[in-house]
């Protein structure tokens, strides 16, 4: 009920995101996803009954894709070299993403285990602080002019937004991956750990093999530019995602629980570009007057998946074992492949303004 919880908040967040940037601005907007956050893990760090619980997952699932598609969005319309900021400010995800595998390892032990939630409401806190100071409650064309040149060229009236943005085909195969690489990343962060103890006896240490996952993340967002600007971002994609397949099988088809572990920190190496690569991507084949929105739509649709193919594989593994996860990931970024292929195919190389 938590994933459920957290995937009807995510959904929401996808819903509102354009009604709500589009009435209060950026700097509002996120600051006040930042307050949200902040109760919303005050309530699942006190350890209240469980349907208050979920109340708590919806909220913080609502506020972070919100947060997210702000970030996404302001990131993508930057002037400039928007393909390394793109890179940097999911590469701090990944950080973030290394770090709570540790802490959550060390207060699974503890009897409190809830009390691991007050360290994200004080994240949360830094982030309200942080918003407040660089957005200062502005909207975006107010902090990037070219935000605003882009609103002027819109050639529909506001409220049509909606109806041109879910009817573009390039954006639904844009939140298709999205949903697919995300519920992936965070389905193999997750369920490894069980896999590797369960499987591999891995023991209380197999928590670990979750960092090593989004430290390979962290570092690909970092250091592999370069070579992506090299091989090009569209066939990137492929290769990256290719090497993730071979990497997943090794995990399956090796009972080696150091083997395991590498080829698991391998895994995020090489898919830790997928998702700013797709981002910059968007930004370079969507019409600028909606990008805003679109990359808004596509960044917090694609939350959702950090909550369905969770529970989607703890049900697989409830009824058939944990043995399920790496045909199910493999699946997963198979499915990525054969969506980018089709979202190529339906966009060509050049914007549609």
């Amino acid at each position: 009920m938590l994933f459920v919880a957290s995937a009807i908040g995510f959904g929401m967040g996808a819903l509102l995101n354009i009604h709500l940037t589009d009435r209060y601005g950026l700097g509002r907007v996120i600051s006040t996803c930042a307050v949200m956050q902040m109760i919303g893990y005050a309530l699942i760090g006190a350890a209240l009954p469980f349907p208050v619980m979920c109340i708590g997952y919806g909220l913080c699932g609502l506020t972070m894709a919100l947060h997210n598609a702000q970030c996404n969005t302001f990131t993508a319309m930057l002037p400039g070299n928007s393909t390394s900021a793109m890179g940097m400010l999911h590469g701090f995800y990944g950080i973030g993403a290394m770090a709570a595998p540790l802490a959550a390892t060390q207060f699974a032990q503890f009897s409190h285990w809830s009390y691991f939630y007050f360290i994200s409401m004080g994240l949360a806190t830094c982030s309200l602080l942080s918003s407040l100071y660089a957005f200062r409650l502005q909207r975006m064309e107010e902090l990037i002019p070219q935000a605003s040149d882009a609103a002027d060229s819109e050639p529909l009236i506001q409220g049509n937004k909606y109806k041109m943005i879910l009817g573009m085909k390039q954006v639904h195969l844009l939140a298709a991956f999205t949903l697919v690489y995300v519920g992936a990343e965070v389905t193999i962060g997750g369920w490894i750990v069980t896999f590797l103890d369960q499987l591999r006896s891995g023991g209380p240490s197999a928590g670990y093999v979750s960092s090593g996952f989004f430290g390979g993340i962290t570092v690909g967002r970092f250091i592999l530019w370069p070579v992506t600007d090299w091989i090009g971002k569209r066939r990137s994609i492929y290769i990256y995602g290719v090497l993730a397949i071979i990497f997943e099988i090794v995990v399956w088809r090796v009972p080696n629980i150091v083997t395991d572990a590498v080829a698991v920190a391998l895994v995020g190496l090489v898919l830790g570009p997928l998702y700013p690569i797709v981002m910059n991507v968007s930004a370079e084949v969507l019409p600028r007057w909606i990008l805003a929105g679109s990359i808004g739509f596509v960044a917090s649709l694609g939350q959702m998946g950090s909550a369905l193919f969770p529970f989607l594989t703890g049900v697989l593994a409830t009824s058939h074992g944990v043995q399920v996860l790496q045909p199910l990931v493999i699946g997963l970024l198979a499915f990525m492949m054969a969506n980018w292929a089709l979202f190529l195919f339906n966009s060509g190389d050049r914007r549609t303004d």
